[in-house]
């Protein structure tokens, strides 16, 4: 097996809201101070702010998982396909991806025999997942890097806003963003 060695964040920010803040008089949810003035004018896109979070708490995620030889995206499968095999598509569905990057994120966990891809029995065209007796070891071997990450983020974000946080980003999953005719 592969160990996954995460790379350096390019710049050390501080995950806790409560940081240094911005000029300004509003506050966030988390306890930030915002101002818009201060803010420039790419950070208003609300896809990029989005994903300068998830990769900031990716990598958080990352170095606690390091040492299992697994990412947090790899756990988030491994994880899945415990609780019910799968096709590639119902998994790219239930962790709101798409089909190829779904097969680029099972090619090296069937590399490392963590996950099976074999024909589904009820129709031979689609690819049924499972996890191995090793995919589950490595599961195990990862969980407590999995809650060290959970827990140091809730320490440092807030218990509170990091529920809200979850609550939200939820809403924002369950949106229907599909294209409009």
């Amino acid at each position: 097996m592969r160990l996954y060695r995460p790379m350096q964040s390019r710049s050390r920010q501080n995950l806790s809201p409560r940081g240094p803040s911005l000029t300004g008089k509003e506050r966030h949810p988390g306890g930030a101070h915002v101002s818009h003035a201060a803010v420039p004018a790419t950070d208003l896109c609300h896809a990029l702010a989005l994903r300068k979070a998830a990769r900031h708490l990716t990598g958080l995620y990352d170095r606690h998982l390091a040492a299992s030889g697994v990412t947090v995206t790899q756990y988030a499968i491994l994880h899945r396909l415990r609780q019910e095999p799968r096709t590639i598509n119902a998994l790219a569905a239930a962790l709101a991806t798409d089909r190829t990057t779904m097969g680029r994120n099972l090619r090296p966990l069937e590399r490392d025999g963590l996950i099976a891809i074999q024909a589904d029995v009820q129709d031979a065209r689609r690819r049924a997942l499972s996890i191995t007796a090793e995919g589950i070891a490595c599961l195990r071997r990862a969980r407590d890097g999995w809650a060290a990450a959970q827990a140091e983020f809730e320490e440092r974000y807030g218990a509170e806003p990091a529920r809200a946080l979850r609550e939200t980003l939820a809403g924002v999953v369950a949106l229907d963003l599909s294209a409009r005719s």
